[in-house]
């Protein structure tokens, strides 16, 4: 299974979703064509900032390291509407909806092209995902740089993206989607294990990238956990 980014694009649908009452979201893709924003690195930044306590560099230390990386495969934007609405969100979370697993059965969401709905200034970016083939597993379409702004986090909105990940790779009849995760993030381990995934192998943290890394961390005390879950096919 070998897909270009452009065919990656083309099958990646737009939603506008309703979580709750007075929250909307739109995940849209980001334009083949297109170039990742300033405001797109320093979300990925300020998200990934909760890793500071083992790496002493930020998740993208150049604005030309972000386009590189965009080059490998396709993001999927994230957008909150509403300036009043952020103002308000922005201020409490809730704890419960980190627990709950949402099945996208449940939830209001509409397959549609959302940036026809809804003005670009209408809206603020609060999350990414960036999704390409698994170079190491067959059948697979691995995401990372999942990132969420902290002010929006616990609101069942990384369900939702993760959900979305899945129909994409559905509609590439993949067999699994994979991602790695930082063995020091137990925390993230076990939010993935709720959502189905299961571990399936370890890396190394590469040895050309070690002075991302806290001294204390260096010399092969942090690794990466691989981790799968199997795409169950729905009839047409």
């Amino acid at each position: 299974m070998k897909h270009s980014q452009s065919l990656l694009s083309q099958l990646t649908p737009s939603y506008l979703a309703s979580l709750h009452s007075n929250l909307s979201i739109t995940i849209t893709s980001l334009p083949e064509n297109d170039i990742p924003s300033q405001s797109l690195m320093n979300l990925i930044n300020f998200a990934y900032s909760v890793e500071n306590d083992f790496k002493c560099q930020d998740r993208f230390t150049s604005f030309q390291e972000l386009v590189n990386y965009s080059k490998d495969g396709q993001f999927l934007l994230v957008h909150a509407i509403g300036e009043d609405l952020l103002k308000e969100m922005g201020e409490n979370g809730n704890e419960e909806d980190s627990e709950q697993v949402f099945d996208e059965n449940d939830l209001e969401i509409e397959k549609k092209n959302a940036s026809d709905e809804v003005s670009k200034d209408d809206c603020t970016l609060i999350a990414c995902v960036c999704l390409q083939q698994d170079p190491t597993l067959k059948d697979a379409i691995y995401f990372g740089c999942l990132a969420l702004h902290p002010k929006f986090q616990s609101r069942g909105i990384g369900s939702v993206i993760i959900n979305v990940v899945e129909n994409v790779a559905r509609q590439f009849n993949a067999k699994w989607l994979t991602l790695d995760a930082v063995d020091i993030r137990q925390d993230l381990i076990k939010y993935y294990e709720k959502r189905g995934f299961e571990t399936y192998g370890t890396r190394p943290w590469p040895e050309q990238y070690q002075w991302v890394l806290r001294e204390e961390y260096r010399g092969g005390k942090v690794h990466f956990v691989m981790m799968k879950k199997e795409i169950v096919r729905r009839d047409d």
